[in-house]
């Protein structure tokens, strides 16, 4: 037995890929009938657009504690927020370094995450 998926290469990096990805992510999540989505987003623009793309699934937007580059220095805009709040997700703010590589801790603890609130 086998399973086909399709696969999407973006050939640029950076916020020019965001709607591309976040049109195949709801694709996908549809098929597979996935109703929590956790994303990383710093200032929030990525974290508005998954909350209004996933509007009414369980959403959970990550981002940096407060001091976490600069002292008393919060990088998600009150704006993007009051916006992310406003369309039902949540908002984690992280409050430490992964020593062991960039986005393991997110990665890991998405996935359990996920897989209990299906």
């Amino acid at each position: 037995m086998f399973k086909e998926e399709k696969s999407v290469y973006f050939l640029e990096k950076g916020p020019v890929c965001t709607d591309r990805m976040l049109e195949t992510t709801k694709e996908v999540a549809e098929k597979r009938g996935i109703k929590s989505i956790v994303v990383a987003s710093t200032q929030g623009a990525t974290g508005v657009k998954v909350s209004e793309i996933f509007k009414g699934h369980n959403v959970v937007v990550i981002t940096y504690s407060t001091g976490f580059h600069e002292p008393n220095t919060q990088e998600l805009t009150e704006e993007n927020k009051d916006k992310i709040l406003a369309n039902g997700a949540k908002i984690l703010r992280f409050h430490g370094k992964s020593e062991i590589a960039p986005g393991f801790f997110f990665i890991g603890w998405a996935q359990s995450w996920n897989q209990k609130n299906r």
